[in-house]
C-alpha cells in the first residue's frame, strides 16, 4: 500500500478529529447505488480541494493525485481523462466491527487503493484483470470507465469482519468537460449489443 498505518492515523486526526473540517459531515449517510440500502456505520472524510484541506492534507492529497496519474499513464488511457486536481477526491473510511457496504460501482473513472488493513473485507464481483492489478493492488473501474469503453465497471463491496477496517481511497475523476464518448461512439456500442 501506498500509505502507512501511522499516515492513515495522521489523515483521521486531521479530518474526523478536527472540529469543523468541511470534508467530514458525520450527519450525512450514503447509499452507495442510491438504491436506499444504506451504508449506515461507517464513517467517511473527504479530502478534496472544495473542502480547502490544510497543507498537510494537500501534502497526501498530492501524492494520492500523482498516484493516480501514474496508474493512468500505465493503462493508457487517453490523457484528457486523467484525473483533475480539482474534481477527484481521496477519502478515507473507518468501518468498526461488523460492518458493510452494499455491493455497489463507484461513478469515477477508476479508484485505487492508497492504504487498507483488511484487505480481506474488500471484494470484487467478477474477474479481475491481473495486467491491471499488478499496475495497482486493488484497482477498480468506475461507470465512467465504462461509459468511455475503457473497461467495465466493477462491483464491489466491504463485507463484515469481526474487526475494525481502515482505508484510503482516491476517486479518479476527470475535468468536467472531458468527452467520455461521442454520440458515433455510443452508437456503434448500441448497434453492437441490439442486432446481430
Amino acid at each position: 500500500m501506498r500509505f502507512t498505518e501511522e499516515e492513515y492515523n495522521e489523515i483521521y486526526s486531521l479530518t474526523f478529529d478536527t472540529p469543523g473540517y468541511a470534508g467530514y459531515r458525520p450527519e450525512v449517510q450514503e447509499a452507495p447505488n442510491g438504491d436506499g440500502k444504506w451504508d449506515e456505520q461507517k464513517k467517511y472524510a473527504h479530502i478534496a480541494t472544495k473542502y480547502n484541506p490544510g497543507t498537510e492534507l494537500k501534502r497526501f492529497y498530492a501524492r494520492g493525485y500523482e498516484e493516480a496519474h501514474s496508474v493512468c499513464l500505465k493503462l493508457g488511457f487517453p490523457s484528457h481523462l486523467y484525473p483533475s486536481w480539482d474534481n477527484s477526491c481521496m477519502r478515507i473510511l473507518d468501518y468498526p466491527p461488523g460492518a458493510e457496504s452494499a455491493e455497489h460501482t463507484d461513478f469515477d473513472l477508476f479508484t485505487i487503493q492508497l492504504y487498507r488493513d483488511q484487505p480481506e473485507g474488500f471484494v470484487r464481483i467478477g474477474t479481475v484483470d491481473q495486467a491491471d492489478e499488478s499496475i495497482s493492488t486493488g484497482i477498480h473501474f468506475g461507470e465512467m470507465a465504462e461509459v468511455a469503453g475503457l473497461r467495465k465497471a466493477m462491483p464491489h463491496r466491504v463485507k463484515a469482519l469481526n474487526v475494525r477496517q481502515r482505508s484510503i481511497v482516491f476517486f479518479v475523476i476527470p475535468q468536467p468537460t472531458a468527452t467520455l464518448v461521442t454520440v458515433g461512439d455510443w452508437l456503434a456500442e448500441r448497434y453492437a449489443r441490439s442486432r446481430r
